[in-house]
């Protein structure tokens, strides 16, 4: 994520009482890496610059800037996100999906929800949010990312309401 450019010049991180008007980032991926601005991020004309990560320190994303979702999420997906598959390493954010063939701890026999359903978890990947850490009510987003374009893989950089009824939506 290089930068969060906001147009309004209000401060972005002040309590904001219609909260459906809030945005999170939300990446929800299968072999994605995006990579980061290995500059300084400016702002352009008429905007003011508010927030950047730029995944320069190896090992798990800043914690400060982002949360991960866990197991079986939304929409039926196969894979399990888990945090493992997220990282830094020199100055990009690898984000992974792999076919792994193990146990799906929240198994339950007989079982008609489809999260609790599935005995093994054959696939697993990373969803990253800034969801309760940053959120923006309007300006401009910017990510450099190479994506592979092979057949069945949905990589998704998603900007959502952090609240309200458009948000609940999106959640099954």
């Amino acid at each position: 994520m290089k930068a969060v450019l906001n147009h309004s010049g209000q401060n972005p991180q002040r309590a904001d009482r219609t909260r459906q008007f809030r945005s999170w980032i939300w990446l929800p991926v299968i072999f994605l890496s995006v990579l980061a601005s290995r500059g300084a991020a400016e702002a352009e004309p008429g905007y003011t610059f508010v927030w950047a990560d730029e995944f320069n320190q190896d090992g798990q994303p800043d914690p400060r800037n982002w949360s991960h979702e866990h197991g079986f999420v939304r929409n039926h997906e196969l894979q399990w996100y888990q945090p493992g598959n997220a990282f830094c390493a020199g100055g990009l954010l690898v984000i992974e999906g792999r076919r792994e063939g193990r146990p799906n701890p929240n198994y339950q026999a007989g079982s008609t929800h489809w999260r609790h359903r599935r005995p093994t978890i054959e696939y697993t990947a990373a969803s990253l949010l800034t969801r309760g850490k940053h959120s923006w009510r309007n300006g401009r987003f910017e990510m450099r990312a190479r994506i592979p374009t092979t057949a069945g893989l949905w990589p998704a950089f998603w900007t959502l309401g952090g609240g309200g009824p458009a948000a609940e939506l999106w959640r099954d």
